[in-house]
């Protein structure tokens, strides 16, 4: 990289550009260095989110099995219910009635 700007510095000062143009050469690899910093940043970050999101994905689907269990809890119930109110509904209707 050093010997890249000694060659650029050179053929600047070769060509009459000067400073500026050595200036002008630093600014473009610093420019470059910093957004290869940016992309290396955003590339970590990105990982952690995809590795988020695969855990609550995950925790989704835990979730959904929760649901379900507790659905078939609910309807188990209901059936229980609903059998013991038929059940008491045939007992009461075989007991005599007591007139006044």
């Amino acid at each position: 990289m050093r010997e890249l700007l000694d060659k650029l510095f050179e053929i600047g000062v070769a060509q009459g550009l000067g400073i500026f143009f050595f200036l002008f050469v630093v600014l473009g690899v610093a420019f470059w260095l910093q957004n290869k910093s940016i992309m290396q940043q955003n590339d970590t970050r990105e990982k952690r989110y995809i590795g988020t999101i695969d855990k609550l994905a995950d925790s989704f689907k835990e979730v959904a099995a929760v649901n379900k269990n507790v659905s078939e809890l609910r309807r188990e119930l209901k059936h229980t219910a609903d059998r013991q109110d038929r059940m008491i509904g045939r007992v009461l209707d075989r007991l005599p009635i007591k007139g006044e």
